[in-house]
């Protein structure tokens, strides 16, 4: 069966992934609302605000309308409209000039200034420009009959103030939500680690003091894992002192063997057997010191070369046809490290 690819990018330990399950849905909520915020009020809040400054241009096209049809100077239309405008609270001006020297200029990101220009577009029924590159200010260029009509709005006109203030306070929620939920987590995930670690020590042979702890889960998992532990030792307990008792028992009988192969004749076979009785009496004193104080048996430099004649010495009348050959087995040796050497 094929691994799914996504695994290898997703955390393994148990605190990584409670972090990812807690936070996974949060941060889909979050956008989930924030694609609702934008649609709400960078779309039809936005709308509404444009459809009052539309009115108010047209209110002001049609009056300089009136003002050209009824003859009046160029000098006086440009204080009449900049008059009008303050009203408003625009900047207005008066251009006798029909030619827009305005470009359109708005950033990808401005949601709110693509709608505006989109709903001036539909409801001013002349050509107009539109330049929000500004953060602060819009510009429009209007075209009346006899001129053109600039126009300097604040942007806060056509966009409520503040509108990061909801996104901004959800992600400060979120990261003291995850806070939080790291510090539980990890109060939480601590006794599952020490019960990891004292599990571990002790199929290493060491003892490594615990105490249950956590939910109830955790807790019960603890107490059964001491449970289990102190079985064990007592096992190992038992089984130690029975081994150690046989082993005390078996001395008697191989000292009489001994005495009784000390008053025979000195002999090859007497010898041999003597020789081994002295290894298994040494065999028994190694396990009762350790079944005593329960350490690890000392290791101890032999050389190989005398160890491995003493075993082809013994079992050479057994099996006639065993040898070894030292010399040549260090020739090999040698030759195998000058072929990895070249």
């Amino acid at each position: 069966m094929a691994r799914n690819p996504l695994k290898r990018y997703l955390p393994t330990s148990l605190l990584g992934r409670a972090v990812l399950i807690l936070l996974f849905p949060i941060v889909l909520v979050e956008i989930i609302i924030g694609i609702a915020f934008i649609q709400r009020h960078f779309e039809q809040v936005t709308d509404q605000m444009s459809e009052g400054i539309a009115l108010e241009i047209t209110f002001m096209k049609n009056e300089l309308e009136k003002h050209i049809e009824s003859g009046v100077k160029p000098h006086d239309l440009k204080k009449m409209i900049y008059e009008l405008g303050n009203k408003f609270g625009y900047t207005a001006k008066y251009d006798p000039s029909l030619e827009l020297t305005l470009l359109n200029d708005v950033n990808f990101y401005d949601v709110s200034g693509k709608t505006f220009i989109n709903n001036l577009n539909e409801k001013l029924d002349s050509i107009s420009t539109f330049d929000l590159s500004n953060p602060r200010i819009v510009n429009i260029q209007t075209l009346v009959s006899s001129g053109r009509l600039d126009l300097m709005i604040s942007r806060k006109r056509i966009s409520a103030s503040n509108p990061h203030q909801l996104l901004v306070l959800m992600i400060l929620v979120t990261l003291l939500l995850v806070l939080l939920s790291l510090i539980i987590l990890k109060n939480q995930i601590r006794p599952i680690g020490k019960l990891a670690k004292a599990a571990e020590a002790f199929g290493k042979g060491q003892f490594v003091n615990f105490k249950p702890g956590g939910s109830d889960e955790v807790r019960r998992a603890g107490v059964a894992f001491l449970a289990m532990r102190a079985r064990i030792e007592r096992q190992i307990k038992q089984r130690t002192q029975m081994l150690s008792g046989v082993s005390h028992d078996l001395r008697t009988p191989l000292t009489r063997l001994k005495l009784a192969l000390t008053l025979q004749n000195k002999s090859k076979e007497v010898t041999d057997m003597l020789e081994d009785v002295d290894s298994m009496e040494a065999m028994l004193v190694e396990f009762l010191e350790f079944s005593k104080v329960s350490k690890k048996e000392v290791t101890k430099k032999i050389v190989l070369e005398t160890f491995l004649n003493s075993l082809v010495k013994k079992n050479k009348r057994y099996f006639d046809n065993i040898h070894l050959d030292i010399t040549l087995l260090w020739k090999k040796v040698s030759q195998w490290k000058s072929e990895r050497m070249v």
